[in-house]
């Protein structure tokens, strides 16, 4: 179980809500630094994650969930907000009965990370209280709101009204993350309504992938119009597919890791893209001793090797600092665990290191040699990801030994989720409602 205490500090808070996130993706700063020092504001800081349900969830989502666990760390509450009706809107092929049940796909599977990224459980029930008349909360924690609650309240659906009314076309098409502008016109309201949210949910501040730029843009420009307070904007960046391009819910499956592929298909996927990237160290080992602001970005970048700079290796880093769970699970080994039957079913996350690693270390690398007739074991242990990709390049650690010890550890983070959607019937029957095409 997660045993960091609050930081007592607004320094301290502040690093922990930014770190990781590039300069140029923090957004209104002040703002938050201001809320955090308004003693006069009874309730806790509050921020909003929204998730369109659209294809099965991906390994990417473990970039904003660790970010969200740092939030919740510096004393954030969190609100995952399902954007039913923005999904409905947005892909015009799928019903919304179909639309609810991927909503409720979506929930269990966050739902799922949070409690093991967390070591502790927590309600997986829909909020419907969150909002203008809820502003007293006064303490942190994580809550699920649906988007469709909001339109049928009076107020939002006038609010509705006086945003179409300032807002032109093209300051929509320009919000829009896609190579095309959409043909319909109803994906043309998502951006607004996903900006009233800020308003009617009394959020500090929203966060989500650098594919929302436009939509944070969107939001500050025409809120205020509105009369409503600006708020922060934050960006995590993506990760990559296995084959270098953005990762989508909507692509296909073989592009992707999904949250609850099985271990032979992990380990398939991630030696086929491989196959294909055998010169990807050379598309980043410029990254060696940049700063923070080195975000993924290159449209050929290798997936496999920015799964373990911006998932793995950040696990452990925040293992060691208390904030993320950690079980006696390795990647590289099923040993026999003696936790109680409590503990197993809330399935911790895995380490990425052995207990012989020294301190600091964020993986270790088993190397598998056969000498004189029998297997030789080695483990090599870094503490950086520059470390590794030194090592590369020095060609004293084998690319293809590194992804096999990736895959291994993708393998391991997935198998608690496995275990939990094993053990959960609704969640089984969300999944065969909400894909029927895929089961």
């Amino acid at each position: 179980m997660v045993t960091t205490e609050t930081p007592k500090t607004t320094a301290e808070r502040l690093d922990l809500i930014t770190r990781r996130i590039p300069t140029r993706d923090v957004w209104g700063l002040d703002l938050i630094k201001e809320r955090m020092d308004d003693d006069s504001k009874l309730r806790t800081l509050r921020t909003l994650w929204a998730t369109s349900p659209t294809g099965r969830p991906h390994v990417g989502y473990f970039i904003p969930l660790l970010k969200m666990v740092e939030f919740l760390a510096a004393d954030v509450e969190v609100v995952i907000y399902l954007l039913d009706v923005y999904s409905f809107l947005d892909n015009v092929k799928y019903s919304m009965e179909q639309v609810l049940h991927r909503m409720e796909y979506y929930k269990y599977t966050v739902h799922a990370m949070f409690e093991m990224l967390l070591g502790r459980p927590i309600s997986s029930n829909i909020d419907c209280h969150v909002g203008k008349k809820d502003s007293h909360a006064t303490s942190a924690g994580v809550k699920f709101f649906q988007e469709s609650t909001l339109h049928f309240k009076d107020g939002f659906i006038k609010d509705q009204w006086r945003l179409w009314a300032v807002t032109p076309q093209q300051a929509v098409r320009e919000s829009w993350d896609r190579a095309y502008n959409p043909d319909m016109l109803s994906p043309m309201l998502c951006p607004g309504l996903q900006s009233l949210a800020e308003e009617w949910l009394q959020v500090d501040f929203q966060f989500g992938g650098a594919d929302q730029r436009g939509i944070f843009t969107y939001a500050e420009r025409f809120l205020p119009q509105l009369g409503y307070s600006r708020r922060a904007h934050l960006m995590n960046p993506m990760l990559p597919n296995l084959f270098g391009d953005k990762m989508s819910s909507s692509h296909p499956p073989h592009t992707k890791i999904r949250l609850l592929d099985d271990e032979h298909t992990v380990k398939d996927k991630v030696a086929k893209a491989h196959e294909r990237s055998v010169a990807a160290i050379d598309n980043i080992e410029n990254s060696i001793g940049t700063s923070n602001d080195v975000v993924i970005e290159k449209d050929n970048e290798n997936g496999i090797l920015a799964t373990l700079r911006d998932i793995l290796i950040p696990i452990s880093q925040l293992q060691d600092e208390g904030i993320v769970s950690s079980s006696s699970q390795i990647a590289t080994t099923s040993p026999e665990s003696n936790e109680s039957e409590d503990e197993k079913k809330r399935s911790l996350c895995p380490r990425f290191t052995t207990p012989d690693a020294p301190k600091g270390s964020v993986f270790t690398v088993t190397i598998n040699k056969t000498a004189d007739g029998g297997e030789e074991e080695k483990r090599v242990h870094f503490k950086s990801f520059e470390e590794i990709l030194s090592a590369l390049k020095d060609k004293t650690l084998d690319m293809d030994v590194l992804v096999l010890n990736i895959a291994n550890a993708i393998d391991s983070l997935m198998r608690p989720l496995r275990e939990a959607y094993e053990r959960n019937e609704n969640w089984q029957k969300e999944d065969r409602l909400g894909y029927p095409e895929e089961s």
